[in-house]
């Protein structure tokens, strides 16, 4: 199935990051975690913690590796890095959720690093192509989804790299896009207090046609939104794995650019600066209670968006090492808009990230995110407002056998927008099942929901042609070596 971890919402789906949301085709249940028991490279048995790593570049925030830093560093990167997914059935992609591809996948050893070549191929039926709220046209096309990811050790360095493709091919305009992300990451550990990490990434990806910038225009267009988008991160730690506190600072930077559509994208291109600081105290075994300070700066090309945050966020997090993993955290952000005559305002917001494992064979998930998403304003092009979303969902993995497992995923997203802007109310719901007939090969096929709601603002506001109901469906065949 599809969706994307942690952020903003992609118009109809569950969580997207400050990138404006994403396409609906990226693994909504595939999500975080690896299903299988250990992760094997090069002949080695490593423990992953797939299900620990937090990494929301856009949003401010440091890659987060929650673990005990050693080589095992080597299998995370990786699984971090190749956060492709399925492009499959559900609502839009979520960032938040990395897939778990890699688990007991061979590689191709280069050196002296491991190349983890996959290609996925999906075909999807779309019941309402443009997300109308009447007339609905039905679509399918056939999705291509090669993955190649590099990682390299070389005594105290780890080095990922990935290349994640898409190439859908539809019956309609709108369901024809090009998508590619090349990632590269380099963590490094000092000695046992000091470590560092570098993140960057070049994407060119597309927003679904009738989501976010394009909501209630979908008989208007037909091709979905493309953009550009760079981004670059680093994090300085200190302090050993095991010591009452640590203290990481960092910064993250990104830059979107749209490359068509100048009706509705025009003046959204944006400029962002997220440096933060954390520190990290320990209050139990594999529990650290943590207090972040952080800052941005987000210049669009209409400066009429332009704002300033400033923020503090209380939280916890937990240790790859018992069952409960990831991170949960509450605080209040300050937000200054550059428009003259808007006000300040102060925003709550929560950040949760948390995976629960049963079973060995079971994993549960749960992601919530409150903020300021910079898709706001869909139909208000020359005035300035802010559009505060939250953001649900709930996921659950389950491996029945070595051959058969499944995924399912609820989700709820909500945003807020300043009249004449209409907020929405976007239910999603999903379930996949997946088949591996060879140790390299797997079958699966899903489906999805989606209902979206408008909120009023007049009488004769024109909410009700906004809203709109899609289901996904299809199956996919993946193969790696």
């Amino acid at each position: 199935m599809v969706s994307r971890t942690s952020g903003r919402s992609c118009g109809c789906g569950p969580v997207c990051t400050e990138t404006d949301g994403a396409a609906p085709y990226r693994a909504e249940l595939h999500g975080s975690g690896v299903s299988r028991g250990v992760f094997r490279a090069r002949g080695k048995h490593r423990t992953p913690w797939v299900d620990t790593l937090r990494q929301t570049v856009v949003k401010g925030q440091e890659i987060q590796v929650l673990m005990r830093y050693s080589r095992k560093v080597c299998v995370a990167g990786c699984a971090a890095v190749v956060a492709v997914g399925a492009y499959a059935l559900s609502g839009p992609a979520s960032a938040q959720d990395l897939p778990t591809q890699l688990a007991d996948q061979q590689s191709v050893p280069i050196g002296e690093a491991d190349l983890y070549p996959s290609i996925r191929i999906d075909y999807q039926t779309n019941d309402n192509v443009g997300l109308k709220s009447e007339d609905e046209v039905d679509g399918t096309a056939t999705i291509l989804q090669p993955t190649l990811v590099l990682v390299a050790e070389a005594r105290s360095l780890t080095f990922q790299g990935a290349y994640e493709g898409a190439f859908s091919l539809g019956s309609l305009g709108a369901l024809d896009w090009n998508d590619h992300s090349l990632s590269a990451g380099l963590s490094a550990e000092f000695d046992s207090r000091r470590r560092a990490r570098v993140d960057a990434s070049l994407e060119r990806q597309h927003l679904e046609l009738g989501s976010t910038i394009t909501r209630g225009r979908g008989d208007e267009f037909d091709e979905p939104v493309v953009y550009n988008q760079f981004r670059l991160g680093g994090s300085f730690g200190y302090g050993a794995a095991a010591a009452r506190g640590n203290i990481t600072a960092g910064v993250n930077i990104a830059s979107r650019s749209y490359t068509n559509l100048d009706e509705v994208t025009d003046g959204r291109d944006f400029n962002s600066i997220r440096p933060f600081g954390r520190f990290g105290y320990r209050i139990g075994g594999d529990t650290r209670a943590t207090i972040e300070l952080r800052a941005a700066t987000i210049d669009f090309d209409a400066s009429v968006r332009d704002r300033r945050e400033i923020g503090l966020l209380l939280g916890v997090s937990f240790n790859a090492t018992g069952r409960l993993s990831g991170t949960f955290g509450v605080g209040f952000e300050n937000v200054d808009f550059s428009a003259d005559g808007r006000e300040d305002a102060t925003l709550f917001v929560v950040e949760s990230n948390l995976r629960f494992r049963p079973r060995s064979f079971a994993l549960l998930t749960l992601d919530i995110s409150r903020g300021i998403n910079n898709a706001g304003l869909e139909l208000v092009s020359n005035d300035s407002g802010e559009s505060i979303e939250t953001v649900v969902r709930a996921g659950w993995q389950h491996d029945w056998s070595s051959r058969v497992s499944s995924a399912a995923f609820v989700s709820a997203n909500v945003r807020d927008e300043i009249c004449p802007s209409l907020g929405d109310s976007t239910f999603s719901a999903g379930f996949e099942f997946n088949v591996s007939l060879r140790r390299w090969l797997q079958l699966g096929a899903g489906v999805s929901v989606a209902s979206r709601q408008v909120d009023r603002c007049t009488v004769d506001d024109g909410s009700e042609s906004l809203s709109s109901d899609r289901q996904l469906a299809g199956i996919h065949l993946r193969a790696t070596l």
